[in-house]
């Protein structure tokens, strides 16, 4: 069962033309839930080396604060 705005149509009445349509789509939305998972990776690695990097310049600065 293949749901088009709203309406349930039978796969056994697409035409071979339609059926490679809806399987194009399905490919589709799998590579969209791909790319959001490979977002939300890329997000996470870049928060976390914006956190080393903040992590080093507090190691860096607190040993001149000492001195001060």
């Amino acid at each position: 069962m293949i749901t088009i705005d709203d309406v349930e149509y039978d796969e056994e009445d697409l035409t071979e033309e339609a059926k490679a349509r809806v399987e194009r789509i399905q490919e589709l939305q799998k590579q969209v839930h791909q790319t959001l998972l490979n977002y939300e990776e890329l997000q996470a690695a870049m928060s976390h080396h914006a956190a080393k990097i903040k992590e080093a310049l507090n190691v860096s600065i607190q040993p001149d604060e000492a001195n001060d």
